[in-house]
């Protein structure tokens, strides 16, 4: 089955809502996911993360991209907290985790894309898809992004994800 993007989204939001046996600390790690199109990997290293002033936030993102931009509104108070001070719950997150959280909460037992499995990457999908979606452009989208490559956009946003 392809899977539709009011799909992909109830998988993302489900995931996002969390497990009521998890501690609320990972609902606030896939929020950030569903809110940013982050990869997993760049929501759990501080060392990517700028506080720029106010309510100002840069990440450099993974694989040589620009530079991603972020209003606090963006993001969540524990991402915010632990970017300026290292403190807070996002000191025990990590990709196990979070795998083990979508795992136990998503929709479908497996996503697919072109034989390959999808886990968090469909927080990435769903936000990148979303933004075409509401009519950004693809050299918009590529900007949010951080893409060097617009053909980026369209990895992403074309995707077919199957179950």
């Amino acid at each position: 089955m392809i899977l539709s993007y009011a799909q992909l989204d109830a998988t993302c939001v489900a995931t996002k809502n969390g497990n009521p046996h998890y501690t609320p600390a990972s609902a606030e790690w896939c929020t950030d996911l569903y809110y940013t199109g982050c990869r997993p990997y760049e929501i759990l290293d501080r060392s990517l993360w700028t506080f720029l002033g106010g309510t100002s936030y840069r990440l450099q993102p993974l694989k040589g991209n620009n530079f991603r931009y972020f209003d606090a509104s963006q993001l969540t108070s524990g991402i915010r907290r632990w970017i300026g001070n290292g403190s807070g719950y996002y000191n025990t997150a990590t990709y196990a985790r979070l795998l083990s959280i979508h795992r136990t909460t998503t929709l479908y037992a497996q996503v697919y894309r072109d034989n390959k499995e999808m886990d968090l990457y469909l927080f990435r999908y769903r936000f990148v898809k979303y933004q075409r979606l509401i009519g950004q452009t693809d050299v918009q989208i590529q900007n949010t992004m951080g893409w060097t490559n617009i053909e980026m956009v369209d990895q992403y946003a074309s995707a077919v994800l199957v179950v």
